[in-house]
């Protein structure tokens, strides 16, 4: 995927030349291909909570991550994963530790105190 001028200057680039050599020995330049390192982590803004007092709650992941994006949410402390920003879950725990990952895999934790409403 393509990244902005942004994206670019938070993320290291290095890259690599390639060559093609034939069966005659030949060698031509094919290109320069550019390789971004990712060297930032995602940042977790908000976890708006949604009590739907049946002992569930519906959490939504508020997140941005200029380097290499969003890449899935977790709302197990990191055990699973899905793309969705969203999940109800019941429980009857008081708080609950959600995750987000780039695309890189750099992990950001959050823990979110559940209070119900009635």
């Amino acid at each position: 995927h393509l990244l902005s001028r942004r994206q670019r200057q938070m993320c290291k680039e290095t890259g690599v030349w390639v060559y093609i050599r034939d069966k005659a020995g030949n060698i031509t330049c094919a290109g320069y291909i550019p390789i971004f390192i990712d060297n930032t982590w995602p940042g977790i803004s908000d976890v708006f909570v949604t009590d739907h007092n049946d002992g569930s709650y519906t959490l939504e992941i508020i997140a941005s991550h200029w380097g290499a994006g969003i890449g899935s949410y977790s709302f197990d402390g990191g055990k699973t994963w899905q793309k969705s920003n969203t999940k109800r879950i019941y429980t009857d725990a008081t708080e609950i530790t959600v995750a987000v990952s780039d695309q890189m895999t750099h992990i950001t934790y959050y823990t979110c105190i559940l209070v119900a409403s009635g």
